[in-house]
């Protein structure tokens, strides 16, 4: 009988401790999420400002496409990244293919038997291969 009693006191104890661990590890696991996931919120503002002030630096005008690789690609603070943009030129600004051919007949074969044709594409050939 008195085996019968310690056991149930002994199972009575360790429910108890397992149920008081139990809360403990709830109340641990609810905290450290909530760091967790405070600490991700402040890391995804603070990385939204760095390439905000990259991307929109007065160095970064007619050199946004490296801006946008410092921004993206490395760790670079504003000033280091300011300071790369600042040593680097500008980007040369020309117009694109579909700008050069903007208004001249389309390049490609003819078989059109007008002669004056040809040295029209010559030099949309010629335009669009000189950059203007």
């Amino acid at each position: 009988m008195r085996a019968l009693f310690y056991q149930i006191a002994f199972d009575a104890a360790r429910a108890r401790h397992h149920h008081q661990a139990t809360e403990v590890e709830v109340t641990t696991s609810s905290r450290t999420q909530a760091t967790v996931d405070r600490a991700r919120a402040e890391g995804a503002a603070g990385e939204r400002k760095r390439v905000g002030a990259i991307l929109t630096c007065e160095a970064a005008e007619g050199r946004e496409k490296q801006a946008r690789t410092l921004a993206l690609k490395t760790d670079m603070t504003p000033e280091q990244a300011a300071k790369v943009l600042e040593a680097s030129p500008k980007a040369q600004g020309g117009q694109s293919i579909e700008e050069r051919a903007n208004g001249e007949a389309e390049i490609g074969a003819s078989f059109s038997s007008d002669p004056s044709l040809g040295s029209h594409t010559d030099r949309a050939w010629q335009k669009a291969v000189a950059g203007g």
